[in-house]
């Protein structure tokens, strides 16, 4: 104990839909136009919470003033289409 202040941010992986949940709703609410960007969106395949490709699709798939820009080093895996000759 040296006085001194800290912090720490922890997320318990049981949580995690819902602070997807949370993040889509304030966005959804927001009546902004919104540019969301997301880089190396192949590393969600990665995850070791199952379903997190569909989680996001069943929100996305909703945002009528929210437009997403995908990115990532794996086309392939970005766009559905099999691996790269």
């Amino acid at each position: 104990m040296t006085g001194s202040p800290t912090v720490s941010v922890s997320m318990e992986r049981s949580k995690s839909e819902y602070t997807i949940e949370s993040i889509f709703q304030y966005l959804k609410n927001s009546n902004k136009e919104i540019f969301f960007a997301i880089d190396e969106f192949q590393t969600i395949a990665d995850y070791p919470e199952k379903g997190t490709e569909a989680l996001l699709r069943s929100h996305i798939q909703f945002m009528h003033n929210v437009h997403f820009i995908f990115s990532g080093s794996k086309l392939h895996m970005i766009t559905g289409q099999g691996v790269p000759a």
